[in-house]
Formats: structure tokens, C-alpha cells, sequence
């Protein structure tokens, strides 16, 4: 019974895992059940056997995406060895970097469509980020440019750069750099 039950969860999250990027690179409206099903490597009728649609599948997959990153988020800000400035950066690379890798192509409609479909869902996900970032400024005394909830605010609208076009990850993470330097006062003018 027990290998019965892992097949399936391992199944289903083949299917979440590997439909974020078919919805990444496709877009939400030129996704369609027979690419989401090729991509985890399924029939039509057998992806239908777990998702009742596009729609269905999509929610799933948005919120396994999201929970895979805040489960990333957690895991960077709880590394007390590093300091707090690279484990922002490791947090904020999780949180957006690894969108320009997802949702590369032209593929924004997904968050439009994202937000429309799940709009409490996203704007939750959005508040616990937050919140884990300011949890992290706090536990570390870093609160130098204001309030660790006003920082994490900052950091959060620094971060929604990565949908700017013809931005390299490499740029917005040295932006990213840059930011978190400054939130926490430890950029120096020159």
C-alpha cells in the first residue's frame, strides 16, 4: 500500500515539477494538455487520471513551485555561518533569480494569469517571503536603513526586477548585491 501511495506523490510531483516549465516557456494560454502531459512523460488521458484541467494543473503547479521556493528561502536564511548579506542574496536568487531560468521566452503571461487565478494564493506566498526576510534582518540586529519589515519590502521590489527585458541573472543578482548592501549599511560611499 505504502509503495502504492509514493508512486503517486511521486507521480504527481513529476507531473507539478515538469509542467512549471512546460507554463514557463510556453506561456499559460499556449500550454496544452498534451505538452504538459508529453513533458512528464504521460498520455493525455493519464495526466487527466490525476488534474481535472489546464486550470487545475496550473494552480497546482504554481503553488508546488512556490512552496519549493520558500522551502530554498528557508534553508539559506537558517545558515548561521554565512553572513547575513550572502544568505539574503542565496534567499532572493531562490525566491526570483530562478525565475529567469522558469519563465525565460516570453512566458510572463503566466504571471498574469498567476495572479488572476490565484491572487490570495500569490499575495500569501509574497507576505510569507517577506516575512521570513524580515525575520532573518531582525534575528541578525541589521535593521540600519529602516524597520526589518520596511527592508524586506525593499528588497521584495528590488527583486521584481528580474521580469525587466534583456536583464542577465547575473545582472539582477548584482543588483540584488548591490541593494541588500545598501538595506543593511554596508555599502560605504566612495
Amino acid at each position: 500500500m505504502n509503495n502504492a501511495l509514493d508512486l503517486e506523490k511521486s507521480t504527481r510531483e513529476r507531473i507539478l515539477s515538469e509542467s512549471i516549465h512546460v507554463f514557463g516557456r510556453l506561456g499559460y494560454r499556449k500550454s496544452s494538455m498534451e505538452s504538459l502531459a508529453a513533458a512528464a512523460g504521460l498520455s493525455k488521458q493519464g495526466l487527466y487520471l490525476h488534474f481535472a484541467g489546464k486550470h487545475e494543473l496550473f494552480q497546482a503547479s504554481l503553488r508546488y513551485y512556490l512552496d519549493q521556493g520558500l522551502g530554498m528561502v528557508r534553508a539559506h536564511l537558517a545558515r548561521p555561518v554565512q553572513p547575513l548579506s550572502a544568505r539574503l542574496l542565496c534567499a532572493m536568487e531562490a525566491w526570483f533569480g530562478r525565475h529567469k531560468d522558469t519563465f525565460a521566452g516570453g512566458a510572463l503571461d503566466v504571471a498574469v494569469v498567476g495572479l488572476r487565478i490565484a491572487n490570495e494564493d500569490g499575495e500569501e506566498y509574497q507576505d510569507v517571503f517577506r516575512r521570513e526576510i524580515a525575520r532573518a534582518i531582525a534575528a541578525a540586529g541589521k535593521e540600519a536603513a529602516g524597520s526589518a519589515s520596511d527592508i524586506a519590502q525593499v528588497l521584495f521590489v528590488c527583486g521584481l526586477s528580474w521580469k525587466e527585458p534583456g536583464l542577465s541573472r547575473e545582472e539582477f543578482m548584482a543588483r540584488m548585491a548591490l541593494c541588500i548592501k545598501v538595506c543593511l549599511g554596508e555599502e560605504k560611499r566612495k
